[in-house]
């Protein structure tokens, strides 16, 4: 079985990392790719019939040159805008898909900051399932992933940036912030800086755990 982890850039990392470390028992592996798909980034403001025929190329050509099977959409945008596509075009291929970690953030007190692309806040069902809620702010935004992709080791540099997209946060009192795309992972050090100290949800381990989980299926 060879597994092919996607994302626009390096955001999907977190989740490829995750796996990485718990995937001690999946032997029937033979091999495990990622593509970060810097021609196409960022996906965040594209429409999602250019995703999605971005995806279906992309599948197409990882499955042609490396026989991968099995694609792990290591990226809420491509999940929101093309699973369901990708899985109607290849009906004998696995895809697994990643969601903002709204759900677990609601069992917590306080206020929530949902932190998203603007495609991710469009097309996203589960997302789209919570506007309303008083608990939640919604922050959708289109560039940050490139920037993240550019300057993801340069702290000082994402910190002038969030300080500034997160100044209308300040006040709102809020306790959690939901990384609803695999990039902002790397926004953790700006954002405590910015609203003080917050709690975190992303779906990486989750991610990790269902695709462990189908393997194990997969191989039985």
């Amino acid at each position: 079985m060879n597994i092919c982890f996607i994302d626009s850039g390096i955001g999907g990392l977190s989740v490829f990392n995750d796996f990485m470390k718990r995937c001690n028992s999946c032997d029937k592996i033979e091999n495990i790719y990622y593509f970060a798909d810097f021609e196409n980034s960022p996906y965040g403001k594209k429409s999602k019939q250019q995703l999605i025929d971005i995806m279906i190329n992309n599948v197409k050509n990882l499955y042609e040159r490396y026989k991968c099977t099995f694609f792990v959409l290591a990226c809420n945008t491509a999940t929101a805008c093309t699973i369901g596509a990708l899985r109607q075009t290849f009906k004998s291929f696995v895809f697994v898909g990643i969601e903002p970690a709204i759900k677990q953030a609601l069992q917590s007190d306080g206020n929530i900051l949902v932190m998203s692309t603007t495609a991710t806040y469009h097309y996203s069902k589960l997302l789209q399932s919570y506007i309303g809620n008083k608990r939640l702010y919604f922050l959708p935004l289109s560039n940050l992933s490139s920037v993240i992709d550019k300057y993801y080791d340069d702290q000082e540099y994402l910190y002038t940036i969030m300080n500034k997209i997160l100044r209308p946060y300040i006040d709102k009192n809020i306790s959690s912030v939901v990384l609803g795309c695999t990039h902002y992972i790397y926004l953790k050090t700006s954002i405590v800086k910015t609203l003080g100290s917050v709690k975190f949800f992303d779906s990486s381990s989750g991610v990790s755990r269902r695709i462990i989980n189908l393997i194990n299926d997969e191989i039985k």
